[in-house]
């Protein structure tokens, strides 16, 4: 679809107009206007790579993170940790593909008219459908597969872990003795940063800043 994206921009540079509409008002008026140039209609495709860069940076998270594991049942722990990664991974899969698609109708209104509302219930929808379907998934599955009922034992359990000292504040995991680049989170669902680790820093800055070139570069 990213691909597409480009090419599409590129066959059909000729026939967008010199004056590109940016931004609309509820009931459809063009309030932002932007000058014809490849900088400029090259900025959604960009951001569609970034996204693609990124969600496929989160699964390779999700890949390489350690896995914790209940010493008091560890067969059973290991399981519910592989459907848990599982799971998120093709969650992201999904709405990635729906983020990158979504990002495929402002290039193509360029060309063929869309009209804003209808645009604006699509985003809706689609944003709509990924936070409901990532609270159902972290209530269904919980931290780790902690609700993921794999034998006939009760699930939703607290997993035994000793790890206390390492968690500053509660949320941010600090231990340099641990090579782990990226751990689960100890409250909610997902993953965070090992702040020991040099790694996890540059990984940190390079989302943040490149969404911030490619602002300067549509500017």
């Amino acid at each position: 679809m990213t691909v597409f994206s480009l090419l599409w921009t590129f066959w059909n540079y000729d026939r967008m107009p010199e004056k590109l509409p940016m931004h609309y008002t509820w009931d459809g008026v063009v309030t932002d206007w932007a000058d014809k140039s490849y900088r400029t209609v090259l900025l959604f495709p960009f951001i569609q790579l970034f996204m693609l860069g990124l969600f496929v940076f989160i699964n390779i998270i999700i890949a390489r993170s350690k896995q914790q594991m209940d010493p008091a049942n560890p067969e059973e722990s290991i399981k519910q940790n592989i459907i848990f990664r599982r799971r998120w991974s093709l969650f992201i899969i999904i709405s990635g593909t729906m983020m990158v698609l979504l990002f495929t109708l402002p290039q193509v209104s360029f060309v063929y008219p869309i009209d804003p509302f209808i645009s604006f219930i699509i985003t809706m929808v689609v944003v709509g459908v990924i936070v409901i379907g990532a609270g159902v998934l972290s209530i269904v599955t919980g931290q780790g597969g902690s609700r993921v009922n794999v034998t006939n034992r009760k699930t939703g359990e607290i997993m035994n872990r000793d790890d206390d000292r390492y968690w500053k504040l509660g949320v941010f995991y600090f231990n340099p003795d641990d090579p782990a680049v990226w751990v689960e989170k100890r409250f909610g669902s997902g993953w965070t940063n090992n702040f020991a680790r040099p790694t996890s820093w540059i990984f940190l800055i390079l989302i943040l800043l490149i969404p911030i070139l490619i602002a300067v570069f549509a500017s």
